[in-house]
């Protein structure tokens, strides 16, 4: 499965692979030494907004000097929602309709939940809470979603990460 994604990744975006950043490594800061290589790999995309759980270990001040902010998975997705909450709850809708989980669907809720608390600290808590209290009504107009590639997703365990929090996830 992995090689399909990287595969598919790399067909859709043309300039997916980065190079000439290790000489970037000296200005990433106060960057944890083990996560340099992926700080300068943002600075060399810059402007760049670097995802991942693991925002301890990176300086953010150094970094948005040069011009790469620092966020967690949940921030951004909250941060999308605001700016098209119906968009962002259409396609979330979509995504839970390719879940399967056990042999069967969770409900809606559950999933919601699902987000919220697998993995946590690394949930999407504060996503999964506005995907809650979202109301399509107040809406005008509700997104179609149907040019979206979606594949089926089989949630078969969840991994949760060790007490001190996941590392490396960028």
């Amino acid at each position: 499965k992995i090689e399909r994604t990287c595969r598919l990744m790399r067909d859709a975006i043309s300039d997916y692979d980065v190079v000439g950043y290790a000489d970037l490594a000296a200005a990433t800061g106060n960057t944890d030494a083990k996560d340099r290589h992926v700080a300068a790999a943002a600075i060399a995309c810059t402007p760049s907004t670097l995802i991942t759980w693991n925002i301890k270990d990176f300086d953010k001040l150094t970094l948005s000097n040069e011009g790469v902010s620092v966020e967690t998975p949940d921030h951004l997705l909250c941060r999308v929602f605001d700016g098209n909450p119906a968009l962002v709850h259409a396609a979330a809708e979509k995504a839970y309709g390719f879940v399967r989980k056990n042999g069967g669907k969770p409900s809606w809720p559950d999933y919601l939940d699902i987000l919220a608390t697998r993995g946590a600290p690394s949930s999407l808590k504060e996503f999964a809470k506005r995907l809650r209290t979202f109301i399509p009504e107040d809406v005008p107009e509700q997104i179609s979603t149907s040019e979206m590639d979606t594949d089926l997703v089989e949630v078969e365990e969840v991994v949760e990460p060790p007490a001190s929090g996941p590392k490396g996830g960028k």
